[in-house]
């Protein structure tokens, strides 16, 4: 259930209100009262995290962290047509949205109903029209409070949608300058000092969403997530394979024994496979087998070794297959020091009629539908 195709269509989600991304928050409830009845503390049974108290729910915000974003534009191709390399196309419509991963994961807290003042994208934002037209998709959904505008323009990407497949073309991304990275640690350092909380934090759930542009150090994550996640109780949901090693180091060295469970990794069985060096049996959209999934959890435990300290869950996709999640604790009757729980993919279609659904972003709003969630439990 963790990898579910959704419309990606900021238009069309403002008037429908988003009803695949709400339908795949129900869906995400499955997964996430599953992990907040494993969390616990040392001294008491199940207890759900303490990440957002009464007294700090009105100042503590999301910060979701979207370096890498895009326009994102759908070339739809006439219908029972697909693309084939060579030929001219003329699209049946041309649709226009946010792209980029933090962004996707913005817009589907939006559709759950978080309140846009809760939400601060951190992100930079290219100059010119496309930039333009990014802020202005996102304005009723995000505090602006976290966006920094960039001397580069922004980069476009555009999937060509046929009946039988989709096809992606991704733009480069420009380039972020010192003074750019600089702005942004300013604004959050402005944040922090106008803090009404006791540890003067603001973020009581922290996202940290795909790839970075160039110019951005590997440790540029490691450094956001020790400036961001001050109060020790903040929910950490990160859905990215880059700057890991420094990441995962920075969150273990924040972690105490009475640390509530309140870190997740997301990412997909492929992804997990390359980090472990597992060599799967088939490729990425055959998925994996559960002996496969074992070894890599292990392999990924063994390479990272601050991945066990820093982290509670993982939370593996795998396409169309079956997801699973893995509690990583040593309470287990498998002599294993984790758990691995299977999580089937819903059908989004049974109470629906027959439509399109597009993939891109799917996995984002995954991510978006699972930290509403969790935020909503506390």
């Amino acid at each position: 259930m963790l990898a579910l195709p959704c419309t990606y269509d900021t238009e069309n989600r403002a008037r429908s209100r988003g009803r695949p991304c709400v339908t795949l928050w129900k869906k995400a409830a499955v997964f996430l009262v599953l992990l907040s009845s494993f969390s616990r503390t040392r001294n008491s049974g199940f207890v759900y995290v303490d990440a957002l108290s009464a007294a700090n729910r009105s100042n503590m915000k999301v910060v979701v962290v979207g370096l890498n974003g895009a326009l994102q534009k759908r070339f739809v191709l006439p219908e029972g047509s697909n693309l084939i390399p060579g030929n001219v196309h003329r699209a049946a419509s041309i649709q226009e949205g946010v792209g980029g991963k933090g962004q996707d994961v913005a817009v589907a807290l939006s559709c759950c109903g978080v309140a846009p003042n809760e939400v601060c994208l951190a992100q930079f934002v290219g100059g010119g029209p496309g930039g333009d037209q990014v802020l202005k998709l996102l304005e009723d959904k995000t505090d602006p409070a976290l966006t920094v505008r960039t001397t580069s323009a922004m980069r476009t990407c555009t999937t060509i949608v046929g009946s039988a497949c989709s096809t992606e073309l991704v733009e480069p991304s420009g380039i972020i300058e010192p003074a750019e990275m600089d702005q942004m640690t300013k604004q959050i350092d402005t944040l922090l000092s106008t803090s009404s909380t006791s540890d003067k934090s603001f973020c009581g759930a922290l996202c940290i969403m795909g790839s970075m542009p160039p110019g951005c150090a590997p440790e540029t994550y490691s450094n956001l997530y020790k400036k961001l996640a001050t109060d020790e109780n903040c929910i950490t949901l990160i859905d990215s394979v880059i700057g890991l090693e420094p990441l995962l180091t920075a969150m273990a060295a924040s972690k105490s024994s009475q640390s509530a469970e309140n870190s997740c990794l997301k990412l997909n069985a492929a992804e997990l496979a390359k980090l472990a060096n597992v060599k799967t049996s088939g490729e990425e959209a055959d998925g994996v087998t559960v002996k496969e999934l074992k070894a890599s959890v292990k392999g990924f435990l063994e390479t990272f070794e601050h991945a066990t300290p820093a982290l509670n869950y993982l939370a593996i996709t795998d396409g169309k297959h079956p997801g699973h999640l893995v509690h990583l604790t040593t309470d287990t009757d498998n002599g294993e020091p984790f758990q691995i729980y299977k999580m089937d993919v819903a059908n989004l279609m049974n109470d629906e009629e027959p439509r399109t659904l597009f993939p891109i972003g799917a996995g984002d709003t995954v991510a978006g539908g699972t930290l509403a969630m969790w935020r909503s439990l506390q």
